[in-house]
């Protein structure tokens, strides 16, 4: 994962640009002076066009610096008595970090002085056997920039609010807090206001006390005072009539959203509702056939086999009595294999790419789609696709379509209402319990997909030979990565070491609402009918496995 200082930096350098494109003045030294920022906070040896122009590529990649390796702010022209001169082509700043040299011979200092471009500073280091003299130094890390992207990062967002002030003498004093953004407004009243017998108080001081909204995320912006000239209110009175205000609006602004969320879930359950009524309804309508008309939902607590290979295919269709569905990746099918599915009497359910780009979605529009059973979509374009040819078959959403909470959900369902969706694998078991459980389908067994990259390993090293290699990465604590090259999309499948196994730890209401996935992906023969047959008779998975989020959730 990024630093929190690079994505602050990364944004804050999208925000300039999109500024400067909107208000007319973008100009390629403001791209400069953004690229520049970006390249003190982390870089692997500069920057490329990225995926503007090209899809992949080994030039894109930096194999030989995996971190950070700084940017050059000067030249060592001299050492004598472990002090190095140090020519500035950049200016620098007390506290930055230089790197002398790479790997295990490296020097790293820190800056003690300022300095600007063209300056020689003198810098203590210590005894080193290695020539330095003619060395580049490289700067890791520039304080004072630092320390500004910290404070995005750990400065709470402040939220402008509007106030009202009443103070009248022999009425009880008021103050109006109004936050627009949120579209709340709160009224507190304090004591009684009473006549000034000496010092009357004055608006600048009301003003004053009132506006000091320290060690809260709320700033007065526009503040009105309606008082009369001779009236008395104690400072301490005026502090905590500030104090209720505060805390009325903050309480109110959480409230409002959280009726927001509770009548979404009302709403949620009326229409998870009316679905299962029409489940019943097409149920007792086909008299309990599985094969139902197009474009409506399948019967649920059913069991769901995913295969890789045409091999693994065959092994499924063994089983027919035990799976009322089988998907079949298509990344992993040949075009002509995949017309061969098509014709046959027994549904298939086609699993779309994972990313749908130029090359996927060429072989997605030659597709006999009036002929296909059923389609699992993988990400939100896939959706429109469907929609743009008027797909009227079955729709399964697999985890990857963003489905996380009653919202989305929603959305999702008005697209294909009586669509399938696979319940999130970042959710715990709470949490999962918490959405509506009306079609929808849980994976219980498989390797987890960690990442799709666009660049491929068996490219990147050593040239590519279109044969589909199966690789594995290994980390640094050993453990190896497999990696899948899917040749005809040009891109790889990172997949966990060990498998996510669920389905002898499900609580009774995931068991009982949701349909049962089994993901068969590298296993061989004898493996995958050892998972299901131990699946069938609910007996645990005899491997190496992992509960992934189900326990514990995302951290």
């Amino acid at each position: 994962m990024k630093k929190p200082e690079y994505v602050a930096a990364t944004t804050r350098g999208y925000r300039k640009i999109v500024d400067a494109c909107m208000n007319g003045t973008y100009s390629k030294e403001l791209v400069e002076s953004v690229r520049k920022e970006m390249a003190e906070v982390f870089n692997r040896g500069g920057f490329t066009k990225g995926y503007y122009n090209k899809n992949n590529g080994a030039d894109m990649m930096s194999v030989n610096t995996p971190g950070h390796c700084g940017v050059t702010i000067g030249k060592i022209v001299d050492v004598q008595k472990n002090q190095a001169r140090i020519v500035l082509s950049q200016s620098v700043h007390a506290g930055d970090i230089f790197v002398i040299g790479k790997g295990d011979k490296s020097i790293t200092l820190t800056c003690n002085k300022e300095g600007r471009q063209g300056d020689t500073i003198i810098l203590n280091i210590p005894k080193s056997k290695e020539k330095l003299t003619g060395k580049s130094v490289m700067r890791m890390l520039n304080y004072p920039l630092t320390q500004e992207l910290q404070r995005y990062t750990t400065e709470e967002r402040t939220i402008v609010i509007g106030g009202r002030m009443m103070l009248r003498a022999g009425e009880v004093a008021s103050l109006t807090a109004t936050c627009k953004e949120r579209d709340v407004t709160v009224t507190v009243e304090g004591d009684l206001v009473e006549k000034a017998s000496a010092k009357p108080i004055t608006q600048d001081t009301v003003k004053d006390k009132i506006t000091q909204t320290g060690g809260t995320r709320y700033r007065f912006d526009d503040f009105v005072i309606e008082m009369e000239d001779d009236v008395f209110y104690p400072m301490k009175a005026l502090k905590e009539l500030r104090r209720q205000a505060i805390s009325r609006l903050e309480e109110e602004i959480q409230n409002k959203s959280r009726r927001g969320l509770e009548r979404l879930a009302k709403e949620q359950i009326e229409t998870e509702l009316r679905m299962s009524d029409q489940k019943v309804s097409m149920v007792d309508a086909g008299n309990g056939q599985d094969r139902q008309p197009s474009g409506t939902a399948m019967s649920a607590s059913k069991n769901v086999l995913v295969v890789s290979s045409m091999e693994q295919l065959r092994i499924a269709m063994q089983y027919p009595d035990a799976f009322s569905r089988i998907y079949v990746d298509l990344q992993y099918i040949s075009y002509d294999e995949i017309l061969s599915l098509t014709g046959q009497e027994q549904p298939f359910y086609y699993m779309l790419p994972p990313v749908l780009r130029s090359r996927s979605l060429a072989e997605c529009c030659k597709l006999p789609v009036d002929r296909m059973y059923g389609v699992v979509v993988r990400n939100i374009d896939e959706l429109s696709w469907l929609k743009s040819v008027d797909y009227a078959g079955h729709v399964v959403m697999d985890y990857s379509v963003y489905g996380m909470n009653v919202v989305a959900e929603q959305f999702l369902r008005e697209q294909f209402p009586n669509a399938i969706l696979t319940l999130p694998v970042e959710l715990n078991q709470k949490q999962l319990e918490t959405l509506s459980l009306s079609n929808t389908e849980l994976e219980v067994y498989g390797y987890q997909q960690l990442m799709i990259s666009a660049q491929c390993v068996r490219n990147t090293t050593t040239g590519c030979n279109q044969k589909n290699d199966r690789l594995y990465l290994i980390d640094r604590m050993g453990k190896h990565f497999y990696v899948a090259s899917i040749c005809k999309y040009c891109y790889n499948l990172i997949y966990n070491s060990i498998p996510t196994v669920l389905y002898d730890c499900l609580s009774p209401k995931l068991a009982a609402h949701c349909d049962l996935r089994l993901h068969f992906t590298r296993e061989t023969d004898a493996e995958m009918r050892q998972i299901i047959e131990n699946f069938l008779k609910g007996e645990p998975y005899s491997g190496e496995l992992t509960r992934g989020h189900y326990k514990r959730g995302v951290e």
